[in-house]
Formats: C-alpha cells, sequence, structure tokens
C-alpha cells in the first residue's frame, strides 16, 4: 500500500468511523464548543483504531477488516472482556449498541470497503519499558487472565491458537505458508528449520496433558498500559484458545538475547508463580514456544507485505530475529 492509497483508505475508514459512532448511540463526531473532531486516529494495521473522547467517557473505537473475522468471532473476544472485568482485572469492556450487540456491520456504497465495527473503554495509562519491578506486574497480571480462562465459557468462537494457526498450513494467523514462497530461500528455509522444534514443543505439551485455554494471543509490553504502576493489558484482537506457554513466550522473546534475559525471565516468572502455578514443561519449551511467536509473526508480515510497504520493510528484521533464536537452539 502506497502512501497515497493509505491516504484515501483513511479517509474512506473515517467516514465508516463516523456512521459507525451512531451505532453506539453518539450522535456528534465533532464537539458543539470547539468544532474539533472527537475521533483521533490511533492505529491503522490489522485493524483501524480510533479514539473517541464523548461527553460522557473516553472509548476505542475499531475497525476490524472482514478477512478471518465475523461478527460472532468479534462479539465472542467482547464477552470474554466483560467475563474477565467481572472477575476483577482491570481490562476494556464492551459498549454495546443501541441493539444489544457487542459488534456490528458497517459499509459504505462500496460493499468492498465493509468492515465490522465495535467499541471498547479507553484504558487510561501509559506503555512502559521492561523492567524487573514491571515484569513481575506482567507476570502476576497474565497468570490472572490465564487463571480465570480456564472457567467455562460458553459460545468463545475464536480460532485455536495452534500450531497450525500460528506456524502450520494456516499459519501466519490464518494466511499460511504461501507468501514466504514468494521471498527469497532463506525464508522458506528458515522456516522449515524452525518447524520440528516448534512441532516437539506442542507434542511435549500435550504428552503432560496440557490443554488450550483461551489466552490473549499478543500480550507484549506494547499492549500493556500501566497507571500508578498497575498494569492493565489491551488489545485482545488475537486471543483464542491456545496454550499458556504462547503468551508467556510472547512477552518474553523480544528480550531473549538482551543482557536483562535472565533478570527479567526471573521476575516474571515470579510474578506468575505468586499468581498461579507454572504451566507444565514451561521453561523446557520456552525457546520453542518463542520462535512459534518469531515464526508465525514473519509468516503474517509476509502476508501484508504484498499490499503493504511497510509491511515489507520490516521483513528482514523479522528474518533475522528468527534466525538469531535458531542459532541458540541449533
Amino acid at each position: 500500500m502506497g502512501n497515497a492509497e493509505q491516504n484515501n483508505d483513511l479517509v474512506a475508514a473515517h467516514d465508516l468511523a463516523i456512521r459507525a459512532l451512531a451505532i453506539y448511540g453518539f450522535s456528534q463526531a465533532k464537539s458543539a464548543l470547539t468544532g474539533r473532531d472527537r475521533l483521533t486516529l490511533v492505529a491503522h494495521w490489522e485493524n483501524t483504531v480510533y479514539r473517541f473522547d464523548s461527553d460522557h467517557g473516553a472509548f476505542v473505537l475499531r475497525l476490524h477488516p472482514v478477512h478471518g473475522r465475523t461478527v460472532d468471532t468479534i462479539s465472542a473476544e467482547l464477552r470474554w472482556l466483560e467475563f474477565l472485568s467481572q472477575k476483577g482485572l482491570r481490562v476494556p469492556r464492551p459498549r454495546l449498541s443501541l441493539d444489544g450487540d457487542c459488534a456490528a456491520w458497517i459499509a459504505d456504497e462500496d460493499s468492498a470497503k465493509a468492515r465490522i465495527c465495535s467499541m471498547l473503554t479507553w484504558m487510561p495509562g501509559e506503555a512502559l519499558l521492561a523492567s524487573t519491578q514491571n515484569m513481575e506486574k506482567v507476570g502476576g497480571l497474565l497468570a490472572s487472565l490465564h487463571r480465570y480462562g480456564n472457567e467455562p465459557l460458553s459460545l468463545f468462537i475464536r480460532p485455536q491458537l495452534d500450531f497450525d494457526w500460528l506456524v502450520g498450513e494456516r499459519g501466519g494467523l490464518g494466511y499460511g505458508p504461501n507468501p514466504l514462497d514468494k521471498l527469497p530461500a532463506e525464508y522458506s528455509l528458515n522456516r522449515d528449520l524452525a518447524i520440528p522444534l516448534i512441532a516437539e514443543a506442542f507434542a511435549i505439551i500435550r504428552d503432560q496433558g496440557g490443554e488450550p485455554i483461551p489466552i490473549h494471543g499478543d500480550f507484549h509490553m506494547n499492549n500493556l498500559v500501566f497507571e500508578g504502576g498497575v498494569p492493565t493489558v489491551i488489545d485482545f484482537d488475537d486471543c483464542g484458545m491456545g496454550l499458556p506457554h504462547y503468551d508467556i513466550a510472547t512477552v518474553l522473546h523480544l528480550y531473549r538475547e538482551s543482557e536483562e534475559w535472565s533478570d527479567l525471565l526471573t521476575a516474571l516468572l515470579k510474578g506468575y508463580s505468586s499468581v498461579a502455578p507454572l504451566p507444565v514443561k514451561l521453561l523446557e519449551t520456552l525457546d520453542r514456544f518463542m520462535l512459534a511467536r518469531r515464526l508465525c509473526m514473519l509468516m503474517w508480515m509476509a502476508a501484508k507485505a504484498r499490499v503493504d510497504e511497510r509491511m515489507r520493510a520490516q521483513l528482514p528484521n523479522m528474518l533475522n530475529n528468527l534466525k538469531r533464536l535458531l542459532i541458540v537452539m541449533l
């Protein structure tokens, strides 16, 4: 996606966002007092995300692409958030539409630009860098998320974050391995080297009786905001049924080659184990699940890079991340 195309896409998304506000009971996209736009663009990647400042508080308005998503899957995410909030976790809560729905279709005359919209409460706070103190708190938060996820949850219509969905035939969050075939041979070669190691990790956990539970699926420091030193996790867009090992690997893998690795690992495990038992065979398989995270993101980005030059520019770095971890493990 070039700059001109991206700008046109953003204009179209903003128009849809204004129309979506009415679905949730808001009639004005601009302040009656100042005339300023109440919609502020936050992100334009997989979803187009806005902050909406209403007279009654701030909200997150999301416009979801229709690829791989349905009203039912997004509604399931939001129902889980409501469930977690009722358990006492500080997480975004859904705002229901005027019809009582969590998510709804929104489109204009061009049906190709149809989106699914959803709205949540805005969680105040700021993103912080990883430190031993912060990582211990993050570990406790993640354990709480996993502990409550063990309770029965009806109608959790979400992806199975298993081997196939992450790195297999539907890998890269549903896009599959084919995009790697369009890149230089070293991309597919490194995938082939990583696959047996990742498959072994899933086999080890399966043999130990490990069962999938609802997990966040994209749990990292940029999806955490701190207020008064207390972390809140946001952006549950990738949540699904998976192994808790993957969430732990996701928050830790970026620090695997850093000098602080041992301290950060120890801090996260201390925080996690203070709330819930560590997942079975976690330390034995952690590198392999970190490898799964890096390969999954490489495959996802390769798919997106076909139409988005921002993603294309990041591919060499993603490949190097994968290769560095493979060197440690092979």
